[in-house]
């Protein structure tokens, strides 16, 4: 698109980081395609040298994935690197992984193009101070092309143009800058990375850590599935009902769940709380984990939840559509949790209660 003789190219989500797959292996990272990212950075690049108007690309968000990456010390997975250093050291693996990725971006500022980098959700850790120094570092030419980061929950604007990642209306995935605007402040300023304010990363983000990636080895096509909170269980219970007896994985899913709706605003096209930039919300999120929470606790037989399940579809017409909609989903869930769980299902009923989750 052309913008007051300003021509702007927008791409998002490279998710470019994690290890690569081979044959007996699928391994972590999402893009098996960088190849084409760099031929179509390097056209960008040429347009931007053949033309009377300023050129501009932007990367919309998720143009790293940390989450993807396995994190050097500590748990294999974090859902956030707070240590600047090790954020730096796992910065510098997927550039190395991706050189090529990189030099065409060189290039681009060297035609005298412009990069604007936003924040996603799974490169926070571009907003780093030391991350962010180390990839402008990596990134210099002597070109004319200019980079621009907008990493604090902005919407980037040229001329009609409003750009955003979106995460921001997403309860699993909207961030909490203020705490992430304080942490990068005590590390700006020197701090101990262990003595800065902790930022609690999304709901999305621990899902991926502590869930999601953990099984991606034996699941390879996880991250083909959207939305991940509401596809990825009822889909793996029913291929594998053994994963129904991890009752410790249900809880952490019913827990992050529960706190995704309440960072789900009532307000369409605003955030719940003023901390992720926006207004409060007016009321309560709807829905709920009470049934998973019962599920979990092992409190709840089939009987009385078929019973539960009833009664809840006889009150659907008295509530309003949105919250009819999450108590029965929840509920449906919870049936086909039951069932799967009770265990000897042939293939044929497995697949019948998948669809019925």
């Amino acid at each position: 698109m052309t913008c007051s003789a300003r021509e702007l190219f927008v791409i998002s989500d490279l998710h470019l980081g994690g290890q690569p797959g081979t044959e007996a292996e699928r391994g972590s990272c999402i893009n098996t395609h960088v190849p084409l990212l760099v031929r179509f950075v390097q056209a960008v690049a040429l347009r931007a040298k053949n033309s009377q108007s300023r050129t501009e690309l932007v990367i919309n968000g998720d143009f790293l994935d940390f989450l993807a990456e396995e994190v050097p010390s500590g748990s294999p997975w974090s859902p956030f690197i707070a240590d600047p250093a090790e954020a730096v050291q796992v910065f510098t693996s997927i550039r190395q992984r991706n050189g090529e990725f990189f030099e065409s971006l060189r290039g681009l500022l060297q035609s005298g193009a412009d990069l604007t980098i936003l924040l996603g959700n799974h490169d926070l850790e571009l907003s780093l101070p030391q991350v962010r120094s180390e990839l402008l570092a990596g990134l210099r030419t002597s070109g004319d092309g200019r980079v621009t980061f907008v990493f604090d929950g902005e919407a980037y604007v040229v001329g009609d143009v409003l750009i955003e990642h979106g995460n921001r209306y997403d309860g699993y995935n909207v961030v909490d800058f203020d705490l992430l605007r304080e942490h990068r402040s005590a590390l700006s300023r020197r701090a101990a990375w262990d003595a800065a304010p902790a930022f609690e990363p999304p709901v999305g983000s621990r899902l991926v850590a502590t869930v999601m990636n953990p099984i991606k080895r034996e699941y390879g096509f996880i991250d083909l599935l959207k939305p991940e909170n509401e596809a990825v269980l009822p889909l793996l219970l029913a291929l594998e009902p053994a994963l129904a007896g991890d009752i410790e994985r249900l809880w952490r899913l019913s827990r992050l769940k529960q706190e995704a709706g309440r960072n789900t605003s009532s307000t369409p096209g605003e955030p719940a709380f003023a901390s992720q930039i926006g207004i409060p919300a007016a009321g309560a999120p709807v829905g709920g984990s009470a049934l998973q929470e019962m599920l979990a606790g092992g409190r709840l037989d089939p009987a009385e939840l078929a019973q539960l399940e009833a009664l809840a579809a006889e009150a659907a017409a008295s509530i309003a559509p949105a919250a009819a909609i999450g108590t029965l989903d929840d509920l449906r869930l919870g049936w086909s949790l039951v069932q799967i769980k009770a265990g000897g299902r042939d293939w044929e009923r497995r697949m019948s209660i998948l669809l019925s989750a």
